[in-house]
Order: C-alpha cells, then sequence, then structure tokens
C-alpha cells in the first residue's frame, strides 16, 4: 500500500497550482524492476499510446543555471553521483558561451539549442562538482565541437581517424578556393613529407600502377619512378641539385647534366641521348641562337654544333669523326654569300658562295679536288655552280683558304642554299631571293555606258563577250612577281545591279618596262550591267588595291557616259556628221589620250560597229583608222573617209581652190595643192605668215573634243620614247595605233593604208607640218610633211 500512497501524493503534488514537482527515487520506493535497467517505466500504460506520451524535460538557459548544493550532502546520501549524468534541455543559443557556476568553476562552451547533460564521472569520489562540465547530447555533440555555428572552425582542431578511412565523395576539395576545379584544388604553397620518400600513385587500371617518390634531403632533391611498387629494382631516380646539377639515374651527379647507364634493362634495349632532330632548312629559321646548342642534322646526318655568327653568316659545323683523320685536320666553314639575289633575274659572275677551308694539322694537302664538293639547292630553281672551279687545292699545315664558287641559273623566290660536302667535311649558308619589283602607277579603266535622245549604249561587263582585260603599264622592272587576284563589290549599276568582281594578275617576270595583263572575272550572276549616264558623266564601278611585291597601286574600272566629239550635236553640210563618242585611256607616257582616232568607225554612233570601247584588233583594222586631216584645218567635213570599198574615198568632191584663211576653207571638199613648194591647203600668204597654235590647247580649228587637244610634237615624242622601248612594239601600246596610210595632197591619192600609219603634230615646221611616221616594220621617225596632206588625229588631254 505504500507504493500507491507515495503515487497519490506524487499526483497531488503535482495537482497543486505553483507547485515545484520533484520525484526523488534514490530511496527505495518500490522494487518491483530491481535488477532491471529502467529506473522509470511507464510502458505499461498503453491506454496512453493513442495520444502519444513522454517526458516533458524543463527549458532552462546555462549560461545561468546554478547547481543548488545545500542538500548535497558529499557523503553520498543525497545525490549520491554528485549529478552525474543530469539531463537538461538548453534554449540559450551562443558561441564561447561563459558558464559561470560557483559549484563547477567557470569555462566556455558553445551553446546550441537542444539537450545537455552534466558529465561529473569522478563526483561520487571527489564529493563535490567542480570537475564536472556540461556536454551536448547526441549527434550533434561532435559537429558542435568542430565547427563554430557558421561553418568556419572555431579554434584548431586535430581529427585522430584510429585506423578509420575519412573519405570525400561527389565533388571537389578545394583549399584556398572555393571554386576548385579538379577533385583536388589547392592554391597556394604545399609541403608534402618530412624530409622522407612521399608517394604519388597513378592508377593504371589495367596495368600496374605507377609510383612517383618524391624526396628532399636539404642538398639535393630527387624524384623516382616506380613501374612495381612490389620490386624495389623498379626504382628509376632523376635527381635536381642545389648547386645546379641533374641527374638521370643516379643520386649524386658528377656534371650540371649526367646520365647513367642502367644495368637493369636487357640487353637488347638501347640507352643513350637523342639529341632533337632538324634539317637543315629547318635549323635555318632559329633565331636567338646560342653558341655551343647541339640538334641532330638530319640533311647532314652529323650532331651539329652552332659556333655563332662570323662575317654574317651562322656557323653550323658537324661534331668531329674521331675515326677520320682527314676531318680532325682539316675544317670548313661558311664564308659568306655574295651579290644580290632576285626573283627571276639571271645570275652574273658577282653571284658567288665562299667556304673558308683551314688546314688545322702539320702535313700539307696537295692539289684536292673541291670543284663538285657544293651542291646549291633553291626550290625549282635551276641555280648551280659553274663547272672548274677549285679543281687543285693545296694548303700548308696551318693555313687557310677561301674557296669562292661562281653561280649561275636564274633563281626562283625564296631561299638559296649551299651545301659543301667533301671528304666528310661539312658546311652550309643560306641567303633569301627575293621577287622583283617594278614602278607602277594607278590605273583607270572605262567601260562605256551610254543614254542619249538619240542612242542608247548598255555597257557590259561579263565572262565572254564583255570580258574587261586592263593593261597596266610599269617601268623599272627586274625579277618576277607573284600572281594577285583582288575581289571587290561594285557599285550599284543599271537597275541597281551588283556583282562582285576579282581582278587576277597571273605570276610572271618584268621586264624593263612593260605592261601587266589584267582580266575582271564577274561573279554573282556572272554579268555586271553598267549604269546608263550622259555623256561626259562617269562614276567608279570598283577600286582594286593591288598588292604587288610590296608595290601598291589601284586599279580604278570606271562606268563612263563617254566623251562627245567636238561636233557632236552640230550640223555640218546640214546633218550631223561627227557623230562620235570616244572614252579616255592612259597612256604609256601617264598622260590621258582618247582610245581612238577621231572619226574612227568604232566611235560612229550611227556604225553597224559602234563600240567606243572598242579599239584597232590589228594595225590595219580599218575600223579604227578614222578621219584623215590636213594640217590645223577644222572638222568641217573634208576629213571624213568612207572605207567600204576597195579603196578609201571622200565624202565631198575635191577642190582646186586654195583657202585665203586657216579657220575658214571656203569648202568642205579635200583641197588639192600641186605645188610642189608648199602642197599646203591655203595660199602661200597665209601658208607662211599665218598662225600656227590653232590646233593647241585653245585653238579655233582644233578638232578635239572640249579638253584635249592634237598632241605637240614634243608630246608626241614623250609618248613613243615611252612606247617604243627596247622589244616593245608601238602598235600594241595601250593606244593602239593603226597605219591609217594618208591622202596626198599633190595629187589626190590614198596611199599606205594598212600598211604604215601617219599621225599629226600640231607643231609647224617651216612651210610644212611636223608629224610622226610609223612604218611597217614598226619603226617611226619624225617627218615634215606639206600641210594639204591628211594624216590621222589622235587627241591629247589638255
Amino acid at each position: 500500500m505504500k507504493k500507491y500512497i507515495i503515487i497519490a501524493s506524487l499526483l497531488g503534488l503535482i495537482s497543486l497550482p505553483k507547485t515545484q514537482a520533484q520525484i526523488k527515487t534514490n530511496l527505495q520506493v518500490e522494487a518491483s524492476i530491481n535488477s532491471q535497467n529502467p529506473f522509470l517505466d511507464a510502458s505499461s500504460q498503453s491506454v496512453f499510446s493513442s495520444t502519444g506520451k513522454g517526458i516533458v524535460f524543463p527549458r532552462t538557459n546555462l549560461t545561468t543555471f546554478k547547481f543548488k548544493t545545500d542538500l548535497f550532502d558529499g557523503l553520498g546520501l543525497v545525490f549520491p553521483t554528485a549529478f552525474d549524468g543530469m539531463l537538461v534541455y538548453n534554449t540559450h543559443v551562443e558561441e564561447n558561451a561563459t558558464i559561470d557556476d560557483p559549484a563547477t568553476g567557470t569555462y566556455t562552451l558553445d551553446l546550441k539549442e537542444g539537450f545537455y547533460y552534466f558529465s561529473n564521472p569522478t563526483g561520487n569520489t571527489s564529493g563535490n562538482l567542480a570537475g564536472g562540465r556540461w556536454k551536448p547530447l547526441g549527434s550533434g555533440a561532435n559537429i558542435s565541437s568542430f565547427y563554430s555555428q557558421n561553418g568556419t572552425l572555431s579554434g584548431d582542431r586535430e581529427v585522430n581517424l584510429d585506423n578509420h578511412n575519412l573519405n570525400f565523395t561527389g565533388g571537389n576539395v578545394g583549399v584556398n578556393t572555393t571554386t576548385p576545379r579538379e577533385t583536388l584544388d589547392v592554391k597556394g604553397n604545399t609541403i608534402i613529407g618530412n624530409n622522407d620518400w612521399t608517394s604519388l600513385t597513378l592508377d593504371g587500371k589495367d596495368e600496374n600502377d605507377w609510383t612517383f617518390n618524391a624526396h628532399s634531403d636539404g642538398q639535393s632533391f630527387h624524384l623516382r619512378t616506380q613501374k612495381d611498387r612490389e620490386d624495389p629494382k623498379s626504382f628509376y631516380h632523376t635527381t635536381f641539385t642545389r648547386n645546379g646539377r641533374v641527374g638521370i639515374g643516379v643520386t649524386s651527379p658528377n656534371a650540371s647534366l649526367e646520365v647513367a647507364k642502367r644495368k637493369d634493362l636487357p640487353e637488347t634495349q638501347p640507352q643513350g641521348i637523342i639529341f632533337p632532330r632538324f634539317s637543315t632548312d629547318e635549323r635555318s629559321k632559329f633565331e636567338g641562337t646560342t653558341e655551343s646548342l647541339m640538334i641532330y642534322n638530319t640533311t647532314k646526318k652529323c650532331i651539329e654544333m652552332y659556333q655563332g655568327v662570323v662575317n654574317g653568316v651562322q656557323q653550323w659545323q658537324c661534331l668531329p669523326d674521331a675515326g677520320s683523320a682527314q676531318s680532325q685536320s682539316v675544317a670548313v666553314s661558311p664564308a659568306g654569300v655574295e651579290g644580290a639575289y632576285v626573283a627571276g633575274v639571271a645570275l652574273t659572275n658577282a653571284n658567288r658562295v665562299n667556304f673558308k677551308l683551314t688546314n688545322n694539322g702539320f702535313n700539307a694537302i696537295s692539289n684536292v679536288n673541291f670543284s663538285e664538293a657544293v651542291r646549291i639547292e633553291n626550290g625549282i630553281g635551276n641555280v648551280r655552280v659553274k663547272t672548274g672551279q677549285n679543281n687543285s687545292i693545296s694548303l700548308n699545315g696551318g693555313e687557310s683558304t677561301t674557296l669562292s664558287y661562281i653561280l649561275e641559273g636564274t633563281p626562283q623566290e625564296g631561299k638559296i642554299t649551299a651545301y659543301f660536302d667533301k671528304l666528310g667535311l661539312q658546311a652550309d649558308q643560306s641567303t633569301q631571293v627575293g621577287l622583283g619589283s617594278a614602278t607602277i602607277t594607278n590605273k583607270q579603266q572605262y567601260v562605256v555606258s551610254l543614254k542619249t535622245n538619240e542612242t542608247t549604249v548598255q555597257g557590259k561587263i561579263n565572262n565572254t563577250n564583255n570580258k574587261v582585260t586592263v593593261q597596266i603599264p610599269y617601268t623599272d622592272g627586274k625579277g618576277s612577281y607573284n600572281a594577285v587576284s583582288v575581289t571587290q563589290t561594285t557599285a550599284q549599276g543599271q537597275g541597281n545591279d551588283t556583282n562582285p568582281l576579282t581582278l587576277n594578275i597571273p605570276a610572271g617576270t618584268f621586264g624593263v618596262n612593260g605592261t601587266l595583263t589584267a582580266t575582271i572575272e564577274v561573279g554573282g550572276d556572272g554579268e555586271y550591267l553598267v549604269k546608263q549616264m550622259a555623256p561626259g558623266q562617269s562614276y567608279n564601278i570598283v577600286t582594286f588595291p593591288v598588292n604587288m611585291n610590296g608595290t601598291q597601286y589601284n586599279v580604278v574600272l570606271k562606268g563612263i557616259g563617254g566623251i562627245l566629239d567636238k561636233l557632236y550635236n552640230v550640223q555640218t553640210n546640214g546633218k550631223y556628221e561627227h557623230r562620235f563618242v570616244y572614252i579616255p585611256i592612259e597612256g604609256p607616257d601617264g598622260r590621258t589620250w582618247l582610245n581612238n582616232n577621231l572619226g574612227a568607225e568604232y566611235a560612229n554612233v550611227n556604225s553597224s560597229v559602234f563600240n567606243p570601247a572598242q579599239q584597232a584588233i590589228s594595225k590595219n583594222d580599218k575600223n579604227a583608222y578614222g578621219s584623215l586631216f590636213q594640217w590645223q584645218r577644222s572638222a568641217d567635213g573634208h576629213e571624213l573617209i568612207n572605207r567600204d570599198g576597195s579603196e578609201p574615198s571622200g565624202f565631198y568632191p575635191v577642190s582646186n581652190t586654195l583657202a585665203e584663211s586657216w579657220t575658214t576653207a571656203g569648202t568642205n571638199g579635200y583641197i588639192v595643192n600641186s605645188i610642189y613648194s608648199t602642197y599646203s591647203w591655203v595660199d602661200n600668204t597665209i601658208n607662211s605668215n599665218g598662225s600656227y597654235n590653232l590646233w593647241q590647247i585653245n585653238g579655233s580649228t582644233n578638232p578635239c573634243p572640249t579638253g584635249f587637244h592634237v598632241p605637240t610634237n614634243e608630246e608626241w615624242n614623250i609618248y613613243l620614247a615611252a612606247a617604243n622601248t627596247e622589244g616593245s612594239d608601238v602598235w600594241s601600246s595601250s593606244l593602239v595605233l593603226s597605219a591609217t596610210g594618208y591622202r596626198q595632197n599633190s595629187i589626190n591619192s590614198f596611199g599606205g593604208t594598212g600598211v604604215s600609219g601617219y599621225y599629226w603634230s600640231s607643231d609647224p615646221s617651216g612651210n610644212y607640218g611636223k608629224a610622226f611616221w610609223i612604218t611597217g616594220s614598226n619603226q617611226y621617225q619624225q617627218v615634215d610633211r606639206g600641210r594639204g596632206d591628211a594624216f590621222a588625229v589622235r587627241c591629247l588631254k589638255d
């Protein structure tokens, strides 16, 4: 009945308001669970399981908690365990919280919300609480003691694995970085080991693992590989010493580099040192080479050493062959390359390659033939050594001589290399072959596209019937040049047409003076329509920037409405007889000329062959001959020539009446004068005393379009000097002059048509006029001719 009385009393106490409850079980109350683990068992109260039951602990703040020790007798009668194991629920959260309790003393503790127990294992023997400490309960204890609340260490920590493994899986580990890029990412210095071998093993998967062992003894750093961790003989050492020595297979190297023979390898396995392998051409590209650098030359098949630069030539020499007495006593070295080397320009006696031959021995060498000792390489060039040189060389001991070899042939762009190889002596040297050069100026090319009230010409550029070819003159040429290809997009043409155009110049060789032939290739739809314009108007279709061997120039393709004849819109003899259209071109003298003779059939808008861009296709192309003018006479109809028949004829009847004025002939017919002393179309007084500048700039009878004039004698000479240089053909210069023939004044006859050409200048010569005559054999000369003779006129821009 005692048990029930105690429980009833307990329930009575709990039911009392504001009454502190306590169960004291250190005295015997009920012995029904003696010798069992539980000290309090409420499991039999199953009727409460549906609503859930448990023990509710008081919540406390361990920073303010104080042990009440007035009933603690220290004799084991009251609280015999000295509160060891006491459990509370702490609500205060604080890092390094101060626990200040007179019973335990003052100490710090990281507090979290949760259960804490009082650990005082010696309290039952000491009889006090001074050694006791509050400790967290459960798994949170380890985390709380290792990390502070924000995840950083609260102090120094030591992890003792105690023969257990510490595993990191599923991510990367970073040291001094929050973004590790690999499984282990260390930012900063790393110390491994402590004066002992430290190993790093790489998983070999199906093969054996590779182990790298590192060790420092304070003076040297040792690195060794171990193929088989179970086989100590598999170690192979590499040593780095503090005094700058390296040993391979050696733990104490005795030189800057010492490589040891491995005795554990099979006898059939080669050992040694392999130098970097370069051909002579490859090592010639080295820059900043240091003397004593060694390579294996695959061209010479020897180990070479760099000896520096002598006389501007890099000196590479094969290491002496210990078995060759010749190579020990005689040495050869490069001694320079002489002369200029330009691709496409034949070599002369000034082009030489030199080698120095030295007899280092005591005995003389006599009558040695070195004529075939030198071999030349220059790609596909045909450069070679002239035969019969240095075929008997004698040299006393201690003497040296220079062997000079004259080269011949024509080099190509790139490099010329001379190889000396004789009696085991080897050397080589190279020089660059540059491309040629020339003086090239900007070039303009015109395409006519005309629209007037009377006529329309649709200019076209395509790859067939209207293919554009540009002749680009140059001077002072020498050597060869590479092919050029430049692509540009056109400006908008007729109907806003645009196309990519490509200028192509094939590779070739410059003459002293000449022309480059460029063709225009049309991309896109294959045809570009040039904008139709009124006469005199023009626009840039495209500009090609050309770089030829470093020479910069522009080729400009222009659309033009044409240049109208001076009398295009003027009636002569009651009708429009001068409906001619010309285009400007650049001559070899750099001046601007009309592309055709005045009155050429190609320039006649009423002709079936009208094509103002077309020039003579040969020197006897009748469509390019044009009109024949009497000297200083205006274009009044006398000059017009009908060339439809087998023989040319004038448009109007011949007149025998001499004119009394330079400006007014009084007839539209050709004026004949049989007087030998003058052969002029004007009377003798006027012919002798008249004005002689009427065809020059701003002259009143000048038949050329506005802004152009009949060339002076000096201007023709400048043109001819540029066009008729050595070997060139004056017929085929950019003006494409034709064999116009002439009309003779004294007997009114035509001659020389298709054979020779006569062209007036605007200068007089006594009672005559100055002209130049091109013969059928491409010779030309100045001539003084009667002013009544009729010759062709080609106009030059003012």
